[in-house]
């Protein structure tokens, strides 16, 4: 007997089996390299707080440089693979399905944070020189 909150996909009729298994690997993988990256940016923001103003553009551009793409390239398969399971789950009345489709849920927030208070800091900060930070660059950063 499994939890009520565990997905399992066993076999029934049909060729979604493959499709939901599969979905059910790339999600739980492409959210996990998702977290991993976010708690990567995190630590690399939380070393850096005691760097000066140059230093910290620096690092804040080098950074950049990848930044958006990367995190497209992990969130949005983890998105798309999430909402495939809590799909094919629903229609199965599985048990998981309440768990899957909290997890998309919690991918759309995540989505929209990054979009409307991560994309435009990153884009800001893009600009910056690295021999002339902006004179308030410890308060834009904190923010």
């Amino acid at each position: 007997m499994t939890h009520p909150m565990t997905i399992t996909i066993r076999p029934r009729t049909g060729r979604s089996e493959p499709l939901l298994a599969a979905a059910a690997y790339a999600a739980v993988l492409f959210s996990g390299l998702f977290a991993g990256f976010v708690l990567t940016v995190l630590l690399l923001e939380l070393s850096l707080r005691n760097a000066s103003g140059p230093v910290y553009t620096q690092v804040r551009l080098v950074e950049l440089d990848h930044l958006g793409a990367f995190a497209s390239v992990l969130l949005a398969p983890a998105i798309i693979a999430a909402a495939v399971l809590t799909q094919g789950l629903l229609r199965r009345r599985d048990g998981g399905r309440w768990l899957a489709a909290a997890a998309v849920l919690l991918l759309l927030v995540v989505l929209a944070v990054s979009v409307s208070i991560n994309v435009p800091i990153n884009t800001d900060q893009q600009h910056w020189t690295v021999l002339a930070p902006p004179a308030n660059w410890a308060a834009l950063r904190d923010r």
